[in-house]
């Protein structure tokens, strides 16, 4: 009987540490990366197949990007700790790579805001403190920090609050300033006109259909590829109050314009 008691806080702790192990190898990479400026969430040239994948993260970026980095050949650690070949922006945006097929997933804005919240928050309750959600969210480059912009005049996330508070924050923070996992899906994708630059926008919800038609568009031979949710959790909508969803709708009322989403009540 006692056995079977800390069984349960056994294979807890064997999670966490194996976790912590994984996260202790990523980060430097990850760390040396952003510090010779590369951005994990740019844009990635898939040059043997004429092909341009436009990421957005929260939407099944790892799975794609891990099936990428070993079609390509790629070494490193994790798919986000892997230097991929980028487009050049300003050419991007001007369309010299017109010959390339460019797409993108992207997901339902609420849900997407549900796993944000169990990736950053729930997920790492015991480590995201105050000090670490400061620092992961709001000290990097280009974040809430930086400029005029000070702590004190934006929302700041901790590992205590609860979902509510955390749409709060999050309807409070501007693109400008958020953090790219609950930055506006449209932000990835269109260029300073706010015209989109993918040929094509596969939905997570119709992922599996979605994706096969991108990899019979470039040749990539693959029997088929599945988003599988990282976490077992309930329905997005159970999370959701009335005014929590009518924030969310407001926050990203243009994804939900542009991406093919509609703006349907609780």
């Amino acid at each position: 009987m006692i056995i079977a008691a800390f069984e349960p806080r056994t294979r807890s702790l064997k999670r966490r540490l194996k976790k912590a192990y994984r996260w202790s190898r990523k980060a430097p990479v990850k760390t040396l990366l952003r510090l010779q400026g590369y951005d994990n969430s740019q844009p990635i040239i898939l040059e043997p197949f004429n092909a341009i994948y436009f990421q957005v993260p929260k939407v099944a970026s790892s799975s794609l990007k891990t099936l990428f980095k070993k079609e390509l050949g790629l070494p490193g650690l994790a798919p986000h700790a892997t230097r991929f070949s980028v487009p050049n922006s300003d050419k991007l945006e001007a369309g010299s790579y017109s010959d390339y097929f460019k797409f993108c997933f992207v997901r339902n804005p609420w849900a997407r805001i549900v796993s944000c919240y169990h990736s950053k928050i729930i997920q790492n309750r015991n480590m995201n403190q105050t000090f670490w959600t400061q620092c992961l969210f709001y000290v990097i480059p280009k974040s809430a920090s930086s400029g005029r912009h000070r702590l004190s005049e934006l929302p700041i996330l901790n590992a205590h609050m609860s979902f509510e508070e955390f749409v709060n924050a999050v309807a409070n923070i501007p693109d400008e300033y958020a953090n790219k996992h609950f930055r506006s899906q449209h932000t990835f994708l269109c260029n300073p006109q706010g015209e989109l630059l993918v040929d094509y926008v596969g939905h997570l919800e119709t992922f599996k259909e979605d994706f096969q038609y991108v990899a019979r568009r470039i040749g990539l031979r693959v029997v088929g590829l599945q988003h599988r949710p990282k976490t077992k959790r309930r329905h997005y909508k159970d999370y959701y109050s009335k005014d929590a969803w009518k924030n969310v709708a407001i926050r990203y009322r243009k994804d939900i314009e542009l991406l093919g989403y509609e703006e349907c009540s609780l």
